[in-house]
């Protein structure tokens, strides 16, 4: 099986599969029924002008690929959960509902506490929390929707600025993980199991360079990848957190970690081979205003792998998310000091 990524799927190291399990809570059954429809066409829609892009050669690679849209993905209502199965020929990338929806509204709480400057560290921490803590240490013992966790209200759409954001953030975050998947397919990548580490996180380089190039292709600004990566570094496992819940205790049992269980962390070479790629890319526009957005896309994704490069800080990231007050979620002006907030001055302080 080729997985994109399993946005905490590596809670079942510190909580019980109960525990893991109940994100499937998260949403209502009913409500993901109601929106399969609009994201079965969305994705659809989405894999037609992929496919309008494709040279000759990619198309016959890719063909047979079917695109599934369950309720909820492989990993038991896991919130990001993005994956491809199967082989030549009859190879299947799913998007599960689920992780659609959770997306969505992430994306729609960036652009609303954008708009309205607001912090938008409440939404890393958001994602930190469900990172390390229990479905019972939120409120009605259940893991919140993001727009209920971040109290954003149900009309922040009606904002035609805060809706174009939402959206754009959506369709290019959408676009990358989709085009991922496609590059598994098109690159003849196996299944993890039994596959060397080095190996597959190969693979992840090449599905992630397919992306890019594809992106660059339709000229397509990729500002979801921020948003995207923003909540994956807080969310993946690291050195630093597996340090502070003492499951690793050495560099070597780090490495062992990398090699035994990681099959494709997000590290930080990844995330700098992103950047570097990204800065390529916009030398290769020339100056501008496009020149200027993949730099500061560029220059933020070399940041966050900075931060997940930095053990001391993912220890303190850790600690803080186990004590915060999922309350302190509510949204906040920029800098505002607050207990319970996961950022680096906040650890600095302590």
């Amino acid at each position: 099986m080729t997985r994109y990524v399993m946005l905490l799927s590596i809670i079942c190291l510190t909580s019980s599969t109960a525990s893991a399990n109940s994100f499937a809570y998260m949403y209502d059954i009913r409500t993901l029924h109601q929106e399969k429809p609009r994201y079965e066409q969305r994705i659809g829609d989405l894999y037609q002008i992929i496919a309008s892009l494709l040279t000759a050669q990619e198309r016959r690679a890719l063909a047979g690929v079917r695109i599934e849209v369950p309720l909820i993905g492989a990993q038991a209502g896991t919130p990001l959960d993005f994956y491809t199965m199967g082989q030549v020929g009859r190879a299947a990338v799913f998007m599960p509902v689920f992780s659609l929806l959770f997306l969505e509204d992430l994306a729609t709480a960036y652009a609303w506490l954008q708009h309205h400057d607001y912090s938008l560290e409440t939404v890393e921490e958001y994602v930190t929390m469900l990172r390390h803590k229990k479905a019972s240490e939120f409120s009605g013992g259940r893991y919140p929707p993001p727009l209920k966790a971040l109290q954003i209200p149900p009309d922040a759409l009606s904002n035609e600025r805060v809706k174009t954001l939402a959206l754009s953030l959506r369709n290019e975050t959408y676009a990358f993980i989709l085009l991922h998947e496609l590059g598994h397919v098109l690159y003849r990548h196996p299944g993890y199991d039994g596959i060397p580490t080095e190996v597959t996180r190969n693979h992840e380089a090449e599905a992630d360079r397919f992306t890019l190039m594809m992106l660059e292709r339709a000229n397509t600004m990729p500002m979801g990848m921020i948003l995207w990566f923003m909540a994956h570094v807080n969310a993946t496992t690291s050195k630093g957190q597996l340090m502070a819940e003492k499951i690793v205790k050495s560099d070597a049992d780090w490495q062992m970690y990398l090699k035994t269980w990681a099959t494709h962390p997000l590290t930080v070479e990844r995330l700098s081979a992103i950047a570097l790629y990204l800065d390529g890319w916009a030398s290769r526009v020339g100056p501008g205003n496009q020149r200027d957005v993949l730099g500061v896309i560029a220059s933020k994704i070399a940041y966050m792998a900075g931060e997940l490069g930095d053990p001391d800080l993912q220890r303190c990231v850790v600690v803080v998310a186990h004590r915060a007050d999922p309350a302190t979620l509510a949204p906040r002006r920029i800098g505002a000091a607050i207990g319970g907030s996961l950022m680096q001055a906040y650890c600095e302080k302590r």
